[in-house]
């Protein structure tokens, strides 16, 4: 989404056009739609490329216009009325956003506070490219501040382009070729539409999504227009162009999939087309333009801006969890927030200063906002945060609380103590696996009674410990990394065996490889993205050297089949995910039988009947700590029988 141009008032050179308005409110229920998991709104995010093509064609027309209106463009008063319009309201949210992080109503990521500080200054776009997210995050809450990486495009934009256009209508005109300026904004266009291709393929398809130079086209696509139409009008035949390029956004935003596909491979300059198109088709007299200019439709428009800032911190405030909703009512809660929120902010902060009925002088407003600035920087350095990695409250070994192995004693008749030697030693199990295993030892380790084994734990948070796992991104787009402190199988199982529990007493002989939850989401591999329903060649292959070290360490092996995940876990993976765990659960099937290797399958625990929501956790993926005990002792009590009868 991005920053929303403000409607030309009727005394300037630029008419104001409601039908425009009614493309803003189009394009952010679109893009609402998307963030809602709306299915088969897939490429509902395609309306963030139409918000920057429309703000290309709006700051382009009225700097135009006022060029040729007085030969000159008054750069000092442009950003100001910029300021006016965008800044106080970010501020606002983003302060907002870290007073809920402080009284725990947001989960906060470990980059929460480098995400704020980037919003603040408008390149989050950039580190969310640079500093790529770590699986680890995904266990917390999404980032409330995450969409503000289109604003950073946008604004970077406005920061640039105007002082760009000064300088090349200066140069123009003194060369006596001021008609030459579309030539000049057709060939912008090319050339940042060729750089969009040539980004996914040199450097990767996350950087085609949200490096500034390859989405500009789009924004100049609205340029060119601007250019177009500054000394010409369109003839009357061109409202057409208006209804055939909605109905061509309507296909994309429904076949368009989601965090991959040819957006990311630099296709969004052709869908600057036809997003240019519209506006076009609006610039002339029908029907289109009428359907467009219906006030319900300008009003939301008009505040689409406030609607989009607020809607991605209410949607993840208000989530099936913390609310007890779903579905339809869910929905409803959502974007009856979000408006509400977006309403006082447009009347109460946002269309005041713009007025200059609040802060109306330069000075008043630089001070404020300059403030502001100061008290949302304390606010981000003041909230605590998490850091990235294994949290230290995850035990390492677990056992009930018994007398030595082989040793137990019971009162006899008289009073006295008898020792029975006959009593067995209990069988050493180490857990190897990522969060799932880990943090449901964690939890159900209070209730863990059992005195027939002893459990080590060698699972870790966010780290599968593939050699090497490839790159990942999550639903949107956004890579994902393991932790710096994820070591590989090679050195942590060693020490898991070697260390941990060798040091606290004991000798594993079974271990339990609770695995295949990396491969849900696309992968990079040999230069493609890759999901797990194309293949998981690439990770069988690790998995199968880990079986053969274990085994020849003399241990048994068994492996803990993943289950489906729970329908709240749409917020970091693919909505196809049923999907694609039935490709995976296949696959490792299949493996694992021809590896000769014991299975202990968790959807019969997890997903009784195909329900799989009952015993997870608020993110659909993880074990609720309230059902931890009786998961755990159900898992130790299958490898248990498993290994008895293999």
């Amino acid at each position: 989404m991005t920053a929303v141009e403000a409607s030309p008032a009727p005394t300037r050179t630029l008419e104001y056009q409601p039908a425009l308005d009614g493309v803003r409110g189009l394009a952010v229920a679109i893009v609402l739609g998307f963030h809602l998991g709306i299915s088969w709104l897939s490429g509902g995010y395609l309306g963030v490329s139409v918000f920057f093509t429309l703000s290309g064609f709006l700051i382009t027309s009225l700097l135009l216009a006022e060029h040729s209106r007085s030969a000159k463009v008054d750069l000092p008063s442009f950003y100001q009325r910029r300021a006016r319009r965008l800044i106080p309201a970010g501020l606002l949210v983003l302060s907002l956003v870290c007073v809920l992080v402080a009284v725990d109503l947001l989960q906060a990521r470990s980059t929460f506070r480098r995400d704020v500080v980037a919003s603040m200054f408008q390149c989050l776009n950039w580190v969310q490219l640079f500093g790529h997210q770590s699986y680890a995050d995904l266990f917390a809450s999404p980032s409330p501040v995450t969409h503000f990486w289109s604003l950073g495009v946008e604004e970077q934009f406005y920061v640039v382009w105007p002082a760009m256009l000064v300088l090349v209508l200066a140069a123009l005109r003194r060369r006596g070729g001021m008609e030459r300026i579309l030539s000049v904004l057709v060939a912008l266009w090319v050339i940042t539409a060729v750089s969009a291709p040539l980004t996914a393929r040199w450097w990767s398809p996350d950087a085609a999504y949200y490096a500034t130079w390859a989405r500009a086209s789009e924004v100049f696509a609205g340029a060119v227009l601007a250019g177009l139409l500054t000394r010409r009008s369109l003839p009357a035949w061109c409202k057409w162009l208006a209804p055939l390029a909605l109905v061509a956004m309507a296909v994309a935003t429904v076949v368009t999939p989601a965090g991959h596909g040819w957006v990311f491979q630099g296709g969004l300059p052709l869908f600057s087309i036809v997003s240019a198109l519209l506006i076009a088709g609006l610039q002339v007299p029908g029907f289109t333009r009428s359907l467009l200019s219906l006030r319900p439709l300008v009003w939301v428009g008009q505040l689409s801006y406030g609607i989009y800032l607020f809607h991605w911190p209410v949607f993840v405030l208000f989530d099936e969890a913390r609310t007890g909703l779903d579905g339809v009512s869910l929905i409803a809660l959502r974007l009856a927030v979000t408006l509400a929120c977006a309403i006082v902010s447009y009347y109460v902060l946002e269309h005041p200063i713009r007025l200059r009925r609040m802060l109306p002088t330069a000075r008043q407003l630089t001070f404020a906002l300059g403030g502001a600035v100061v008290v949302v920087g304390m606010l981000a350095v003041m909230v605590h945060v998490p850091l990235p990695g294994k949290p230290d409250d995850i035990p390492v070994v677990i056992a009930a609380p018994t007398n030595p192995p082989g040793v137990s004693t019971d009162a006899s008749p008289d009073g006295s103590s008898a020792t029975d030697d006959t009593t067995p030693a209990p069988t050493v199990v180490a857990l190897l696996g990522d969060s799932v295993p880990a943090w449901l030892v964690r939890d159900g380790a209070k209730g863990f009674d059992r005195t027939d084994v002893v459990l080590v734990n060698g699972a870790r948070e966010a780290c599968d410990a593939m050699i090497d796992l490839p790159v990942a991104r999550d639903r949107f787009g956004a890579e994902l990394r393991p932790p710096a402190d994820c070591r590989s199988w090679d050195t942590w199982y060693p020490t898991v065996l070697d260390d941990l529990a060798a040091g606290a007493g004991h000798t594993v002989e079974v271990v339990a490889l609770m695995l295949g939850m990396a491969p849900i989401y696309d992968h990079r591999i040999d230069g493609q993205w890759v999901g797990p329903c194309e293949s998981v060649t690439w990770y069988l292959r690790d998995v199968s050297d880990r079986i053969t070290y274990l085994r020849d360490r003399g241990l048994d092996v068994e492996f803990v089949l993943p289950s489906h995940l729970g329908e709240r876990s749409i917020f970091t993976v693919p909505d196809d995910h049923p999907a694609r765990m039935d490709c995976i659960r296949t696959a490792l099937q299949e493996f694992l039988a021809v590896q000769q290797v014991p299975v202990v399958d968790l959807e019969d625990k997890l997903c009784p009947d195909g329900a799989c929501n009952t015993f997870r956790s608020r993110d659909g993926m993880h074990v609720d700590p309230e059902h931890a005990p009786e998961v755990l002792d159900w898992l130790v009590e299958q490898v248990m029988r498993t290994r008895s009868v293999s």
